[in-house]
């Protein structure tokens, strides 16, 4: 028995729906790649891993040879037993409220902070970091433990734990009083990240940090104020940072931080960066950022993770809706 012509037109009318529907559902596309995470908050993970978690090598264009300069993060040694100095160890009473001293032994106490082994909070507030500054050998071992911590998500937990520090209900009376201990743990925290990098850097024709040669040269001292500048402390006046490629990658370093609104380099970078010019040569350093033009975070990124293609829209439903009709009227 051949097929009816009714049978004829509910084949086409089912094999044109298909169509229809593959055409549909193709042009949206795949779902959305998953993104990474953010990093952990203070109100995370107590534990951050000790690893490397972005590449660390800066590309400079040194203006008086015309030619790249690579910098990278000092191989770190698992070797070291000296242990890690201790922030605000003689801190005293100078407080307004008494929530004060103790947010800051709740902070210096907890494990998080401790396992990012901030030298941003040690560079003005430490006596035992001041005596291992006399050591290079020293030195270099407490950089080693530093530069092992995960800085991308130290800097997340640091930025906020400066937000707690200057809460009504912590030091923020005492952070609007502009007591110093309070202003530099502040600035110690929101610093954490430029300084963290910038002390990591290796000098490539000695293969030593170059913040423990900043920090042992006795001849220049203007070496170690340069990694004062995150904290908002200017350079000296007379200052004279030495001309080389360490101080090349560390201004590179905070120049990226000194963009955004409220960080103390703001107000410290162009200055130091004029100075630095006036004694390397014009263009040594860029001394022609827009500081303070961009709001933190403002490159924050979307989780896209579990999106699907979205429903068709009711102009394909009734375009499909009409070739059935059409189909059937045949």
């Amino acid at each position: 028995m051949s097929p009816s012509i009714s049978t004829y037109r509910l084949v086409g009318v089912l094999s044109y729906l298909t169509l229809i529907l593959f055409l549909i559902t193709n042009s949206y596309g795949s779902p959305l790649p998953h993104e990474s995470e953010d990093a952990a908050s203070i109100s995370e993970a107590s534990e951050l891993p000790h690893a490397k978690s972005e590449d660390t090598t800066l590309v400079l264009r040194a203006s008086t040879e015309g030619k790249s300069i690579l910098l990278t993060e000092r191989a770190t040694s698992s070797s070291s037993n000296t242990s890690f100095p201790t922030a605000f160890d003689t801190i005293g009473n100078n407080f307004t409220a008494t929530s004060c001293p103790k947010f800051f032994d709740y902070f210096l106490a907890d494990e998080t902070y401790k396992s990012c082994y901030a030298v941003s909070l040690l560079l003005q507030n430490s006596n035992t970091f001041f005596k291992d500054l006399a050591s290079a050998v020293t030195l270099d071992q407490v950089l080693d433990t530093s530069c092992s911590a995960n800085t991308t998500a130290c800097a997340t937990f640091m930025t906020n734990l400066a937000a707690n520090l200057t809460s009504n209900n912590n030091c923020g009376a005492d952070y609007k009083l502009g007591n110093p201990t309070v202003t530099q743990a502040y600035d110690g925290m929101v610093s954490y990240e430029p300084i963290a990098k910038a002390v990591c850097l290796e000098d490539p024709s000695t293969h030593e940090y170059c913040f423990t040669e900043a920090a042992t040269n006795s001849t220049n001292i203007s070496g170690y104020a340069l990694y004062l500048l995150p904290l908002g402390n200017s350079l000296p006046g007379g200052s004279r940072p030495a001309c080389n490629q360490c101080t090349q990658a560390t201004m590179a370093i905070f120049k990226d931080s000194a963009v955004v609104k409220g960080n103390p380099l703001v107000q410290t970078y162009i200055p130091a960066a004029q100075t630095i010019n006036i004694g390397c040569g014009p263009n040594f350093v860029n001394a022609t950022v827009n500081v303070g033009t961009q709001d933190s975070g403002s490159s924050s990124k979307t989780s896209a993770s579990g999106l699907t293609a979205p429903p068709p829209p009711l102009t394909f439903v009734g375009f499909l809706l009409a070739s059935v009709i059409l189909f059937a009227s045949i």
